[in-house]
């Protein structure tokens, strides 16, 4: 018998306006909806999964990350849990509507001007001298 679960795929949601290119609609009003797009760039298209699908991170798996989020309304701060410094900043001109931070340092954000996910790799172990 063919095993036909389906690997896990990372992916980032975005909750969208309902009339977004290649959305689906959630909830009973329809006014609302998510895009579902890949975090792996040799992932088949993922937006085949419906909501109900999408596991997001337990806090337990969050607070075990190296690294963590911080946000204001113009800036996005990622630092480091174990020396507690920051190891990525983004200044925007427009307001972040959203960030996130995947417990294995993809960071997403979210501007009235689109959305973008970056991969932040904390900075190498200094060797001494």
């Amino acid at each position: 018998m063919p095993n036909t679960e389906r690997l896990a795929t990372p992916v980032t949601v975005l909750v969208v306006p309902s009339d977004t290119p290649g959305s689906r609609p959630v909830g009973e009003a329809g006014r609302t909806a998510v895009l579902v797009r890949s975090l792996k760039e040799s992932a088949s298209h993922p937006g085949e999964a419906e909501p109900e699908q999408i596991l997001r991170p337990s806090e337990d798996e969050r607070a075990a990350a190296p690294l963590a989020l911080s946000r204001g309304a113009d800036y996005v701060r990622v630092w480091d849990r174990a020396s507690e410094e920051v190891v990525a900043a983004l200044i925007s001109d427009s307001a972040f509507i959203g960030a996130d931070l995947s417990p294995d340092s993809v960071l997403v954000v979210v501007t009235e001007c689109g959305a973008k996910a970056l991969r932040i790799r904390p900075r190498a172990a200094e060797t001494a001298s």
